[in-house]
């Protein structure tokens, strides 16, 4: 028994030292990709720096070792990237691949390591409210909105609207029409970061088009989870 306490808390460490360092590479390209997702008082940290990896690795195995056995570890990580990043990061792929990574560590680990994981992974589907805003906690899973655009033109803030109410973070949007048309409504959607499908000209194409795309969609984007149809 002695010796099997031993090797559970090797691998529990190894579990947190891997953890820890995915954490700050994640937090490391946030700043290459989208600095505007770091709170302003981290932005001109040199995240690069090996001596500061130490440091930040160290303090969040201490912290997570901490909390491994109470279960409550993805709960404790989830605090600790909110006091360096904005509420807007959990809804970028960053972190939602990273959340993907730790998932994908945890199922290497022992059955009762996952346990924490399979757990604290519900905490993904909840929704958190912070000064009014409403954010999404990391998670694995993505909404996707299909619009047909031939029958529906959804402006900015229609959009941002479709995003309070979704359980998932709005990642994919796919739009269907006739873009011969509709004039520059294609190049607005395209900036607005659409995928955009042609079909041709016909009552009813760009419906029935969207409708066999989504037929398949799960085989496309087996994470969503949510799927709106516009």
């Amino acid at each position: 028994m002695p010796n099997d306490n031993i090797l559970q808390n090797a691998d529990e460490t190894t579990l947190v030292n891997q953890i820890s360092n995915c954490v700050y590479q994640a937090i490391a390209t946030i700043q290459e990709q989208q600095p505007e997702l770091l709170l302003e008082k981290y932005r001109n940290i040199d995240w690069r720096s090996s001596r500061n990896q130490s440091v930040f690795t160290a303090k969040l195995a201490e912290l997570l070792n901490s909390n491994y056995a109470n279960h409550a570890l993805f709960s404790e990580l989830q605090k600790f990237l909110k006091v360096l990043l904005t509420p807007e990061s959990f809804n970028s792929s960053i972190l939602i691949n990273l959340l993907d990574t730790i998932r994908q560590l945890s199922s290497n680990n022992t059955e009762s390591d996952n346990s924490f994981i399979s757990q604290n992974l519900e905490l993904s589907q909840q929704i958190s409210v912070v000064n009014n805003t409403k954010i999404f906690l990391p998670n694995i899973g993505i909404a996707i909105l299909l619009l047909d655009a031939e029958n529906l033109q959804i402006n900015v803030e229609v959009e941002k609207f479709l995003t309070t109410i979704c359980a998932y973070p709005l990642q994919v949007k796919i739009a269907f029409a006739n873009w011969r048309s509709l004039g520059k409504f294609d190049v607005e959607l395209h900036e607005r970061g659409y995928e955009l499908i042609h079909v041709p000209p016909g009552r009813d194409n760009a419906g029935g088009k969207m409708i066999a795309f989504g037929s398949s969609i799960y085989e496309r984007y087996p994470k969503a989870k949510e799927i709106l149809v516009c």
